[in-house]
């Protein structure tokens, strides 16, 4: 179950060949990649997946081809849209083909609580009893959730099993979702792994990384939060800002 997912998770990339057509073949090579090198599960059609350059057929064929190749590592799938009759389609295609769960974020042109509450009371309507994935990014969504809209959510939908922490800076928001109380449902963050040790110590079960920066945070995740391994992403984040 999604919420106890603990560990390192990819957001992949979707591969194009020169003609800008999807390269499905590709895709099996990229989770073999991953997976050598530490994976413990996939995020599909996210934000750095390039769906929004898919058709519905495509963005499907894609999920499908990841879910495949993932064998028994889980396979999330992000299936956030302004419709809600695509959103869901995609939700009950990619379950049936064996994904973990489905990812989803606001719309944007959500302003108040009421209107965040009613959004989802909608989806989990139309998704109920699928596990899901709360992705909080600001940044892409242009909607800010607050701690207690976030907590009531968690507890008024039980499809919610993890939150996907990535509102910058995230580290306070992981203190209060921890200590809110209710049900716990499990925490991975974003943010390309800058700020992870204190993210673990936290409170954080593990993070959805992107996949430049896979193998040092792989090292990272399992280390834990010592003195070494806020080290190590001291010199991983300098790599990735070169």
């Amino acid at each position: 179950m999604l919420r106890d997912l603990k560990g390192l998770f990819i957001v992949t990339q979707t591969p194009f060949d020169e003609s800008g057509a999807v390269d499905l073949e590709s895709i099996d090579t990229l989770v073999d990649f991953y997976i050598k090198h530490g994976a413990q599960g996939f995020t599909v059609l996210g934000v750095s997946g390039e769906a929004g350059k898919l058709n519905a057929d495509e963005a499907l064929q894609v999920a499908q081809r990841f879910i495949k190749r993932a064998g028994r590592l889980p396979c999330v799938v992000g299936v956030s849209n302004a419709s809600l009759a695509q959103l869901t389609d995609l939700s009950s295609r990619v379950m049936d083909l064996g994904a973990a769960g489905v990812m989803i974020a606001p719309p944007a042109g959500i302003q108040t609580d009421e209107e965040l509450h009613g959004y989802f009371a909608e989806v989990f309507r139309r998704n109920e009893g699928v596990p899901t994935v709360l992705q909080d990014f600001p940044f892409a969504s242009k909607v800010a959730m607050p701690v207690p809209a976030m907590i009531e959510l968690i507890e008024t939908h039980k499809e919610i099993e993890l939150v996907k922490e990535e509102d910058l800076p995230c580290l306070n928001k992981i203190s209060r979702l921890r200590a809110g109380g209710g049900r716990r449902v499990a925490i991975l963050t974003g943010n390309n792994a800058m700020y992870l040790p204190l993210e673990l110590g936290r409170g954080a079960d593990g993070r959805f990384l992107v996949s430049g920066n896979a193998v040092g945070s792989v090292r990272i995740a399992r280390r834990g939060h010592d003195r070494r391994s806020r080290r190590c992403v001291r010199h991983l984040s300098a790599a990735v800002a070169l």
